[in-house]
């Protein structure tokens, strides 16, 4: 079976096709696209794909802006952060999703499901699914990341997202610390994490730290009405808050969890 793999995410990529050749070692990645126009390519480029795993938020936009240029003559499985209870929509389209983060339990109900299906015309409404997708961004509650897979020489180590203490950049390398002091690089960039987290429990203290609430230890005044952020395990470099953002944090670590 041959597949196209439209995803923005380094990590989520790796770990589909790890889990894709466990499930079934004929499946061929032909082509992955990050982006819209790379999708649009690949799938022009690509006639003899039989199907494509497309994440709904890409990093230039909403995936469904694809549709307005060309229509898919293959079936598609969506990954998606979308709450499964509002998903089930999703399932009179003939179009299968898969909930982030993927198991390889639910991949392989989703690709038994194409097998038995594969042959029959599937014509989902795309512009039905593009409109069910803004309404559920405006009355979903929005999910985030629970883990995250992080590379570690030849193998693939799943963290807990409570488990980081903090995550800076150093010298163009996002890197992620534990609760246990322990380092990891991370693939993707600052802004993207940002918003893949709670922002209940993370908080972008500024251009070069994210950091827990529950490992901060103590909040000292600094110059001009700037904050210094201690955290245990301590920080490499200070964290300072901006006089501009000191406000906005000082109510971020009043606000209860939850």
């Amino acid at each position: 079976m041959n597949v196209l793999i439209i995803e923005d995410e380094y990590i989520a990529r790796e770990n589909l096709k790890i889990m894709l050749a466990a499930i079934d070692d004929t499946i061929q990645v032909l082509a992955e696209a990050t982006s819209i126009t790379e999708a649009i390519n690949v799938l022009q480029q690509h006639p003899e794909a039989q199907l494509a795993f497309l994440d709904i938020e890409l990093v230039d936009g909403n995936s469904f802006q694809i549709f307005e240029t060309l229509t898919p003559t293959i079936p598609v499985i969506f990954t998606t952060a979308y709450s499964e209870f509002a998903l089930q929509a999703f399932k009179l389209n003939s179009v299968d999703y898969l909930l982030k983060p993927i198991t390889q339990e639910a991949l392989q109900q989703a690709i038994t499901k194409y097998k038995n299906i594969h042959q029959k015309p599937v014509n989902p409404d795309y512009h039905a699914l593009q409109q069910l997708i803004q309404n559920l961004s405006t009355t979903s509650p929005k999910t985030y990341q629970q883990s995250f897979l992080i590379e570690k020489g030849d193998s693939l180590i799943p963290i807990k997202t409570q488990s980081l203490a903090y995550i800076y950049i150093e010298n163009g390398t996002v890197k992620g610390v534990t609760t246990d002091n322990k380092m990891y690089h991370l693939n993707e960039k600052l802004e993207k994490l940002n918003e893949q987290l709670d922002p209940e429990q993370f908080f972008r203290a500024n251009r070069q730290f994210i950091v827990n609430r529950e490992v901060i230890t103590k909040i000292s005044v600094y110059f001009h009405g700037k904050l210094v952020v201690h955290t245990k395990p301590p920080s490499p470099e200070k964290i300072i808050v901006s006089k501009a953002k000191a406000g906005e944090f000082k109510q971020w670590m009043n606000d209860p969890l939850g």
